[in-house]
């Protein structure tokens, strides 16, 4: 029983311990403003209503979107503080998942995969970025797999649908992981007529939806911006050397897992996460965080399993603080993609008219003009009301023709310039509004 208070305790401090180091960056800039998603987010929540069932689900899957995001606007919730909140608690939560994937059988490497995961570059690099959805997916995701670890399979449908109705491409992880899984299971147990019907069915399907993939796969893979096809995200060599303690440690726990004939869902969602980073499927950057995970549990499980020598304890006093060190570094260099002035000045923006359309001009200020600006019209390079393609967007870069690139769009046009400025020819009939607004006046 007085164990049992300890570890309550020392769980409830480590918790308490992942939501300080989440919150650090705070002390540089507000979290909100180191991630472009954040101002998508803002929008969504702030507009989302019911429509359908149909889209209300589809919300789960593509975009900014959630299930829950109606109800915060019906109830009149504010977005802004919600986001924030609910970023930083899951960010509690997913530390919590990661111990309560040991906590029946192994509660020692429960409380230190909270340390690692807490110590996390690339955990810190997700909550910087304000990926929302994949904090709210992977949190469902670790509960998925402890209850399919447990055997307790009402659970397990229950994390693996609300998983489902978080994000899609943690949901394709899971069903691919799964999928192998039992697949491995049943061929392992010989039950070889339950296997090849459910081998046959998944066939057909794969079939069936063949087509729509085809299509999405040239769409997305031809896509002029590689930071589509890549995903953003601290790139693989990066991720290598600012977590390297982290690595080692997890390559010795992997090994002693694997020995031990642990449940095999862990070794299946590494390998999966590995091997889509190494061939550089879609969006291969973005599965870091997810490789990442599994490195925390590994490496936690190889600390418990360590004896309580002197030797031991100073070889993990030395890794634990090399990855302190590497986060704390890794923080503190971290620079804000916005300032509170320029919010602010986004926030007070008045239109000359009610269909004045904002266009801005570089990609990276339209999240926070899509999320700040109340009820104007934005275009932005390859975004929203956007009329032109990526080489004329590039030829205006350039400085050529930009005053014929204007007049493909409606009046009043505004021009945001934080990013990016036109040529003095164009700026000698666009006067200010204010510091980074102007009014498109050339004839």
């Amino acid at each position: 029983m007085l164990q049992r208070l300890k570890t309550s305790a020392i769980l409830i401090l480590l918790l308490g311990f992942v939501a300080a180091i989440r919150w650090l960056p705070n002390l540089i800039a507000p979290v909100k403003t180191f991630g472009y998603d954040y101002g998508f987010y803002l929008y969504n929540l702030s507009h989302s209503q019911f429509e359908s069932i149909k889209n209300l689900l589809a919300s789960a899957w593509g975009g900014y979107g959630n299930p829950i995001f109606p109800l915060v606007h019906y109830f009149h919730i504010p977005s802004e503080a919600f986001l924030l909140l609910t970023q930083l608690l899951l960010a509690v939560f997913i530390g919590l998942s990661c111990y309560l994937f040991f906590s029946k059988d192994n509660r020692i490497a429960g409380l230190w995969a909270l340390v690692l995961y807490a110590l996390s570059v690339a955990q810190t690099e997700v909550y910087l970025m304000f990926l929302w959805k994949n904090l709210l997916g992977l949190f469902f995701l670790l509960l998925t797999f402890k209850f399919l670890k447990e055997k307790r399979y009402i659970l397990f449908s229950l994390a693996g649908l609300a998983t489902a109705l978080s994000h899609r491409s943690t949901t394709i992880i899971m069903l691919i992981c799964l999928g192998i899984y039992f697949a491995y299971t049943l061929l392992k147990k010989q039950h070889y007529k339950t296997l090849i019907p459910v081998l046959l069915v998944a066939s057909g399907a794969l079939i069936l939806v063949f087509p729509a993939i085809k299509n999405f796969w040239i769409t997305f893979t031809n896509n002029p911006n590689t930071g589509v096809y890549e995903g953003i995200f601290l790139a693989n060599d990066n991720y290598l050397l600012l977590s390297l303690p982290l690595v080692i440690l997890a390559a010795f726990g992997s090994y002693r897992y694997i020995k031990n004939k642990q449940h095999s869902i862990l070794n299946i969602f590494a390998a999966m996460s590995l091997i889509w980073i190494i061939f550089q499927l879609p969006f291969h950057n973005r599965i870091v965080p997810y490789l990442d995970i599994a490195l925390v549990l590994y490496a936690a499980y190889f600390l418990a399993s360590l004896k309580k020598t002197l030797a031991n304890k100073i070889l993990i006093f030395l890794f634990i603080f090399l990855m302190a060190l590497e986060s704390a570094s890794f923080i503190t260099k971290q620079l804000p993609l916005i300032s509170r002035e320029e919010i602010n000045e986004i926030k007070n923006f008045m239109a000359p008219r009610s269909e004045t359309l904002v266009i801005a001009l570089d990609a990276a200020d339209a999240p926070w003009l899509l999320g700040y600006l109340q009820g104007v019209r934005v275009a932005a390079p390859g975004l929203f009301e956007n009329r032109d393609n990526y080489q004329e967007w590039l030829n205006f870069w350039q400085g050529k023709e930009q005053k014929i690139f204007f007049t493909r769009y409606p009046k009043p046009l505004v021009l945001y310039q934080r990013s990016f400025r036109v040529l003095p020819e164009v700026q000698a009939c666009s006067p200010p509004i204010s510091k980074n607004f102007f009014l498109y006046q050339c004839p």
